[in-house]
């Protein structure tokens, strides 16, 4: 699985819009099966001017990285 960093560009599935990562967080919930490891969230702007957080489920199922 991905782990998106910051500075990331990343296109949405849904519209191929590109969104940059500006922040990277740690949420609350636990990883699937550990007991010492957080799950991740992600701050993404897009073009709009908008910015979301998204948990990194959504993120690994909605964002691609741009194949070069």
């Amino acid at each position: 699985m991905n782990n998106f960093k910051v500075g990331d560009l990343l296109i949405r599935e849904r519209d191929k819009r590109p969104c940059v990562v500006v922040e990277v967080g740690e949420s609350e919930k636990r990883e699937w099966g550990t007991v010492d490891a957080n799950r991740r969230r992600y701050r993404l702007f897009d073009g709009d001017g908008s910015d979301q957080w998204y948990p990194d489920t959504v993120m690994h199922a909605c964002f691609h990285l741009p194949v070069p």
